[in-house]
């Protein structure tokens, strides 16, 4: 090979850098070391070695979802190929662009059963929108191109192997090809859609406006529409913070993890119009209900639910339009309705007072003091558990970002993407809130934030068990049986590694310890000891109705509509 010639290598690098990938997660291994020489060579794009493949990927996956841009995690083959997994699915289910980038036994040993060989192309298929390991130097433009086409365009996470004899092989033809604008271009707003909508809405009795994090650039008319219409918001755990905690139509995160007055609003509405998101929950929505989507992308307009109207295009294009299409209307009724259930809310969240106990701070107290102590321009990652649920329910954000394994649902998802997501930015603050089980998945993690000088803070909700199998056996009358763990000290672990270490013993202390750990530029954990609490989850309104007659306060109205034709 001449010394001028590209290996593969050094063209992948080329070609992620061309792309604006400046980010790789991963984990050495002996089928990637070659690569690993490119990056360390020329740094356009520098490699962040985590602790675990499973959370290198979780660490790719937050970054795509925080910047926009294609995440990227690399892998040893076989093993490290495998434990990339939970990562890559949850970039695969909630629809960031990855490029999957894993190392493979030499071409001629593909098959034999020798130490690492795997059939990684099976081992994917299901999570990703493609899937090719090059078997000549020659391919290496057009699969990686491919790759990260596919990633880009169909949302999602694209693998490309590479066996260990082919990285320092070179490539005949090693141009590389910068990254197409269009194709993630939106298509121009159809107003005789944003006419039909609109007069839906007009005609609506109980509107609701259901947000996801595709609104989160079309805030103002959001709530212009909201206002002009005395339509209820609810919204999606990813847009907590898009809309204002305290705006009186705001009635908090629709679901399972929700709060109770999203779900009343939700199951009385007659028209239900969707900004920016897919989630669907059949159980909680009213039986009849129109359904207007506002998707910037196509192909998601009614593939979650069925729509009476569909409108492609970015939030901040259609909903401008359809506020100067729509009538205000009183609708003192509904009004009333929605008020009742926002003060409701508001009662549950101030809580009655008894927040410190000898088992520890009460949950709810927990995240009021956390809220208390955050600034509004944070990011927020957050675990899979009953954690999920007292922040859903409980935190009431102001222009926060939050972070999480939407559909996939990794627990252990927090701290590795803290990570990922202060190494994206910098210059905001960054909080994680897991449970004791969810940090124990990933703790060795928190050496990756020590290494880096990333100073993410910690917040720990510790009670020794996995809160949400607990809940769910004592629901059920069940055993009590294999939930239970023995927790390492969390502070003192944190000092250990070369961090902060704190615990908050009381509701206050919850507030002063993270304000405290703000102040600090190491990363830190912020321990609170909590009791074992069963959530009063959410119950969708049919199935409060029940024999015994309505709930107090039901929606004026309330009838089923009549069928869509």
């Amino acid at each position: 090979m001449s010394r001028d010639a590209v290996t593969v290598a050094d063209f992948v690098l080329n070609q992620l850098a061309a792309w604006g990938v400046d980010t790789v997660f991963g984990v050495p291994g002996d089928s990637v070391l070659s690569l690993i020489e490119s990056l360390s060579r020329d740094r356009r794009v520098r490699f962040i070695p985590a602790r675990h493949g499973g959370a290198a990927a979780l660490m790719a996956s937050a970054y795509a979802k925080v910047t926009g841009r294609i995440g990227a995690c690399l892998a040893d083959a076989g093993p490290g190929a495998i434990q990339l997994l939970t990562g890559v699915y949850d970039a695969h289910r909630d629809r960031v662009p990855l490029l999957v980038l894993t190392g493979e036994v030499e071409t001629q040993r593909h098959g034999t059963g020798w130490p690492g060989d795997a059939d990684l192309g099976l081992a994917y298929q299901d999570c990703t929108v493609y899937n090719r390991t090059l078997a000549d130097a020659v391919q290496a433009p057009q699969i990686l191109q491919a790759g990260l086409r596919q990633a880009l365009s169909g949302a999602g996470p694209a693998r490309v192997g590479v066996p260990k004899n082919l990285w320092r092989e070179s490539v005949p033809d090693a141009q590389v090809q910068d990254r197409p604008d269009y194709l993630q271009g939106s298509p121009p707003v159809d107003h005789r859609l944003c006419e039909a909508g609109a007069h839906l809405l007009d005609a609506a009795e109980r509107p609701v406006i259901f947000v996801g994090q595709g609104a989160r650039q079309a805030v103002g008319p959001l709530l212009q529409l909201a206002e002009a219409l005395t339509a209820g918001i609810v919204h999606t755990l990813p847009a907590t913070g898009l809309v204002p905690g305290d705006h009186p139509l705001n009635l908090g995160v629709i679901g399972d993890f929700g709060t109770q007055a999203a779900a009343d609003a939700l199951g009385s509405a007659d028209v239900i119009l969707v900004v920016g998101s897919t989630w669907w929950q059949p159980e909680y929505v009213s039986r009849g209900a129109r359904v207007i989507q506002v998707d910037r992308r196509r192909s998601h307009l009614g593939t979650s639910f069925p729509v009476a109207v569909g409108i492609a295009g970015l939030a901040e294009d259609v909903l401008p339009e359809l506020v100067k299409r729509v009538q205000r209307k009183p609708r003192q009724g509904w009004q009333a309705f929605l008020q009742e259930r926002r003060r409701d809310w508001e009662r549950e969240c101030r809580g009655d007072g008894q927040e410190d106990g000898a088992a520890g701070v009460s949950p709810r107290a927990a995240i009021r003091g956390l809220q208390r102590a955050m600034p509004q321009n944070a990011f927020v990652t957050l675990d899979v558990g009953n954690n999920t649920f007292w922040f859903s329910r409980y935190f009431q954000g102001q222009g926060q970002r939050i972070v999480l394994s939407g559909y996939w649902r990794a627990v252990g998802f927090a701290l590795p993407a803290a990570v990922a997501v202060q190494l994206a930015h910098p210059d905001r603050p960054v909080v994680a809130v897991t449970g004791d089980g969810g940090l124990n998945m990933h703790l060795a993690e928190f050496t990756t934030a020590v290494q880096h000088r990333l100073p993410i803070r910690v917040v720990v909700l510790k009670d020794g068990v996995w809160a949400r199998e607990w809940s769910r056996q004592v629901e059920r009358g069940l055993d009590v049986h294999g939930v239970e763990f023995a927790d390492p000290d969390f502070a003192r672990f944190a000092e250990a590694c070369g961090g902060v270490g704190l615990v908050a013993g009381t509701a206050a202390e919850v507030e002063d310890r993270l304000r405290a750990a703000f102040r600090d530029a190491r990363p830190a954990i912020v321990e609170v000891p909590v009791p074992r609490t069963r959530p009063a989850w959410p119950r969708p309104l049919a199935a409060r109705d029940g024999a015994a007659g309505t709930v107090r306060g039901t929606a004026p109205g309330r009838e089923p509509l009549p069928a869509r034709r």
